[in-house]
């Protein structure tokens, strides 16, 4: 879904009297790179924000731009199944169908999105709902609970016998990390191209500058007890711990798990971890050490096993968030 929060942005650096166009995935049969509700932007000059696939539809998709921006928006089906020299499937690595629906980025669907990205900013989810009308289907921004429950994505028939695509858009799922030491500077960048909402914080003023971390969407500076009030944590969050200070990871610690963030990690050994809360043991949801054993040495790689591991935990609490 981090797609759509790149588009916008990109959207609002175009002209928009030029022609550009709105791709989005509404509906997979079987095997496919991407899944239902990702979305491209592709402007008048072929230039592609996102993708829909691992290569295999973005030229044709972004061909179709000028004809789309002229006579109106279209949906395309990609079927990625067979093995005609001709098909989809020839060398495309999937085995499934795709339905791409292609829309021109004119005044109303530009305001649709900016729309979005207002819920957005403030924390709610967004509903795209299109309608099968005829050869055509017609888009309306709708409250994300006039979704039926267990229709979040992709196609279904509404009671009214209507073919619907349902589009639910989350905002960026927030990792805190207490901590801005040198280390930390990869894991802000990938993590904020990995999709996440990066919010930093250390009590190092020299250390909690934007030009250092211009991936990161926020960055406070104070002590323990100051920052528990700059930073409310939410039961959504995922959380590091990252400072290299003992103390100040006691401190933070403290106040942290009563909140019970939706991930909450402790660079460091476990035995540490425990020390952190004068020999108790720690609570079964609170992770030390973080990342996935792959050996990583150096801030990079180090990153890389962070990230691995809470992309697929956030993965699994957007399961569980979603069922509940």
């Amino acid at each position: 879904m981090e797609n759509l929060h790149n588009i916008i942005q990109a959207l609002r650096r175009m002209n928009r009297s030029e022609p550009a166009m709105l791709a989005t995935i509404i509906h997979v049969e079987g095997s496919a790179y991407r899944k239902e509700g990702t979305t491209m932007l592709v402007d008048k000059n072929g230039s592609m924000t996102g993708v829909l696939s691992g290569g295999c539809l973005e030229q044709d998709v972004a061909a179709r731009t000028e004809e789309v921006w002229k006579y109106g928006a279209r949906t395309v089906e990609y079927d990625m199944r067979g093995y005609d020299p001709l098909s989809w499937g020839q060398g495309s690595g999937c085995n499934g169908s795709v339905l791409v629906h292609m829309e021109p980025l004119r005044t109303e669907e530009v305001d649709r999105l900016f729309t979005i990205e207002a819920l957005l900013q403030e924390g709610k989810e967004a509903a795209v709902l299109r309608v099968e009308k005829g050869t055509q289907l017609e888009t309306f921004l709708v409250p994300a609970g006039e979704i039926p429950v267990g229709q979040k994505m992709g196609r279904f028939i509404a009671p009214s016998g209507e073919v619907m695509y349902a589009q639910l858009i989350k905002p960026k799922r927030r990792l805190v990390i207490f901590g801005a030491g040198t280390d930390v500077e990869p894991l802000v960048h990938m993590a904020s191209m990995s999709g996440f909402s990066v919010t930093l914080a250390d009590w190092r003023e020299e250390r909690c500058q934007t030009h250092i971390y211009p991936s990161a969407d926020a960055v406070h500076c104070g002590f323990p007890e100051k920052l528990a009030e700059q930073v409310p944590v939410s039961a959504s969050d995922f959380v590091l711990l990252m400072t290299h200070h003992f103390q100040y990871d006691k401190e933070l610690l403290e106040s942290l798990i009563p909140r019970r963030p939706a991930y909450l990690g402790i660079l460091g050994s476990k035995a540490r971890a425990e020390k952190l809360l004068e020999g108790q043991e720690l609570p079964e949801w609170v992770t030390s050490p973080i990342g996935l054993s792959i050996k990583a040495e150096g801030p990079e790689e180090i990153a890389v096993s962070i990230l691995a591991e809470i992309i697929h935990l956030s993965k699994h609490v957007a399961i569980k968030e979603a069922a509940g």
